[in-house]
């Protein structure tokens, strides 16, 4: 469910013919999920508010449909619950990039 509230957002977010690229990598103990957009981007005075609950960032007045603002403090809700986190940056020359980071099983 997280994943895919990001992937819904990179998509809502960014122009319909804009790539939302998904990908996933292990880090020593840790995996890391990635979910990239080209779109609008979050502004970094927003940035920090963007996982409060009920927070709708400025650009989401002008989308259809519009949200709650309530996916991205349940994908926190999520991560946190797996001893997770995540964070968000910007993914350059446009848009967002959000990563989750996760305690990953040793196989070995």
């Amino acid at each position: 469910m997280a994943i895919q509230n990001l992937i819904d957002n990179a998509i809502k977010y960014s122009d319909r013919r804009s790539p939302v690229i998904v990908r996933a990598y292990k880090e020593h103990l840790r995996v890391h999920l990635v979910v990239e957009d080209f779109g609008i981007g979050i502004s970094d005075e927003e940035k920090s508010a963007i996982f409060e609950r009920i927070y709708r960032g400025r650009a989401n007045d002008t989308l259809e449909p519009r949200g709650f603002g309530l996916g991205l403090s349940f994908v926190q809700s999520i991560v946190t619950a797996m001893s997770g986190t995540i964070s968000v940056e910007d993914n350059h020359p446009c848009g967002t990039r959000f990563i989750i980071t996760l305690d990953a099983l040793d196989l070995n």
